[in-house]
């Protein structure tokens, strides 16, 4: 279980088509790599103990036929896959997530590092 951000910091690819990008800052962005965009719902990342907290100020969400905007705080658990030392890949497991595309984005197969 990651419970800092060493072990998640950089680019990482997932089998969906999405690309994740988490820097020293504290910054996490989610690229479509199919429609070439970055996805709402992204902006910082902290550690509360083992849980990931990713805080957006803007979300969005279909209610009664109208597209809210909002701002949201995610919260995650994060795996590191190793082999050996070296971290290849990371896992996220939701905790609560009110924004469903970045839950849809996240969660599922594990995501890879990226090719340099």
């Amino acid at each position: 279980m990651a419970n800092q951000s060493q072990g998640i910091i950089g680019t990482w690819d997932s089998p969906q088509g999405f690309q994740l990008i988490v820097s020293k800052s504290g910054n996490v962005r989610i690229l479509d790599i199919d429609l070439n965009q970055e996805m709402v719902g992204v902006g910082t990342y902290s550690f509360k103990g083992d849980q990931l907290l990713l805080d957006s100020n803007l979300c969005q969400k279909w209610e009664t036929g109208f597209l809210i905007e909002f701002s949201c705080q995610a919260t995650y658990s994060s795996y590191v896959i190793k082999d050996g030392d070296e971290v290849v890949g990371i896992r996220f497991e939701e905790i609560s997530d009110p924004f469903r595309d970045r839950r849809r984005a996240l969660t599922g197969a594990p995501w890879q590092r990226a090719e340099e």
